[in-house]
């Protein structure tokens, strides 16, 4: 989900929008319903919207806030929501900070106060910051920085959770416990045919290779698959194909 950005003052409001921005925020429009619910109580020199400017009209009483900010907790749209304190008084942030607290215990979403007074132990600050549903930020870069993160968070924590895809074909097992088996039962170790037959199983490249008996054949094989090729001795009694000097690279025509 997105962003809301419910101020009281056009100023904090757009501070905080600035800041969320530069964060990397979603700041998706509002819900119908939480729209509807807003233009029941913001004047019309308020600005419905996101950030929201619910002016100084909608602060007069508690149930009026409480409303604005219920139906910004309520807006599908938002998975966390910045509340701007821009000035401390007990009658401002004093009487709002209950409130928020209020509406956070029943959110769905997370509630971010950003406390843009100079005043730190203002009215309300203590009950916001001891609030454990509430994080109180002391500027409106923090707020959108701490948002971001706990978002990226989130979202690396879901596509951990997510079933890894499946790469080989279910069948990719079976052709190797059968491959291992059949070394198995003659006493050997696996091979490098068989070895490459299960590595392709998986879907792993491997060489083009092709077995052959003689040397005329081995020529024969090597043309039609196109020098220069490379030629190994193919035997489970010689695991170690170098020990015994038994490959030769780069060989560019039939008669080498």
């Amino acid at each position: 989900g997105g962003v809301g950005i419910m101020a009281a003052s056009g100023g904090g409001g757009v501070i905080c929008a600035d800041k969320g921005e530069k964060a990397g925020l979603p700041l998706p429009d509002l819900a119908p319903q939480t729209r509807a619910a807003l233009e029941q109580v913001v004047p019309e020199f308020g600005a419905v919207a996101n950030p929201a400017d619910l002016t100084a009209e909608v602060l007069k009483t508690a149930s009026t806030f409480a409303h604005c900010l219920d139906a910004f907790a309520r807006d599908p749209g938002f998975s966390a929501i910045m509340v701007p304190l821009v000035f401390a008084h007990p009658g401002a942030t004093g009487a709002r900070a209950p409130v928020i607290n209020e509406v956070a215990a029943r959110a769905d979403c997370a509630v971010a106060a950003v406390w843009m007074t100079d005043w730190l132990e203002g009215p309300g600050s203590a009950a916001l910051d001891g609030d454990g549903r509430v994080t109180l930020f002391r500027s409106a870069e923090r707020c959108a920085r701490g948002i971001r993160a706990w978002m990226d968070w989130h979202a690396r924590r879901a596509a951990v959770a997510q079933p890894a895809a499946r790469r080989a074909p279910l069948e990719a097992a079976a052709a190797a416990r059968a491959a291992i088996a059949a070394a198995a039962s003659q006493g050997a170790a696996l091979g490098e045919q068989a070895s490459k037959r299960i590595l392709a199983a998986y879907g792993i490249a491997v060489p083009r290779e092709e077995v052959a008996a003689t040397p005329e054949e081995a020529a024969a094989l090597a043309a039609r698959i196109g020098f220069p090729v490379v030629v190994k001795i193919a035997s489970a009694d010689i695991p170690y194909k170098t020990e015994v000097e038994g490959i030769r690279l780069n060989l560019r025509d039939g008669a080498a």
